[in-house]
């Protein structure tokens, strides 16, 4: 299961089938393990933990899914929500999540070129990362990736946002479905 906001949902992709939670479901079935995996994609745009949290019973616990793919923090960063305690509340849904018996891989943020040097945005980014540290969980960096793309591709910001210079393009989204593929390869 995919829980996230409106990158999760597919925003920013051409179509929805180039978002990377179809694009991952495609990718994952193509492993022997998972050809009859199920994947849904609870991504709703705008969505902070808070709502997150507040329809986890329905969109989550009512599923019994074994895996929860868990992006979070960017839209909290946006309304200058509480680092301190969106920090807290996401690592208190890990626990649960955990507790429920539901393995988690946290997702941060999408790179935006207009906050690559906003504090309050890397504060955030780096909450997910301690949360994933802390509660030892997988944590796809989506941001350092794009910034490696960018690095080693000779990219530009440009190229890996979409028109609204806010969400993943294309290529991002693939990117993103390739690396959360790599979590489910054996060995």
């Amino acid at each position: 299961m995919a829980l996230g906001s409106s990158s999760t949902a597919g925003a920013g992709a051409s179509t929805l089938a180039e978002g990377y939670v179809a694009q991952f479901t495609g990718m994952l079935h193509q492993l022997p393990a998972y050809r009859s995996a199920v994947v849904w994609n609870k991504g709703v745009g705008g969505d902070t933990l808070d709502a997150e949290l507040a329809r986890r019973a329905q969109d989550v616990y009512a599923l019994n899914p074994t895996v929860v793919l868990l992006q979070s923090g960017m839209n909290d960063a946006l309304q200058h929500r509480d680092v301190a305690t969106f920090k807290r509340n996401l690592s208190g849904f890990v626990q649960e999540l955990k507790a429920h018996r539901i393995q988690v891989v946290l997702l941060d943020s999408q790179y935006v070129p207009s906050l690559a040097t906003n504090s309050e945005y890397h504060r955030f980014l780096k909450a997910v990362s301690e949360v994933g540290q802390e509660q030892r969980v997988p944590v796809l960096a989506r941001y350092k990736l794009s910034v490696r793309l960018m690095a080693q591709a000779n990219m530009t910001p440009g190229e890996l946002v979409a028109q609204d210079q806010l969400h993943p393009n294309d290529f991002s989204h693939w990117c993103m479905a390739r690396a959360l593929a790599d979590f489910f390869k054996p060995g």
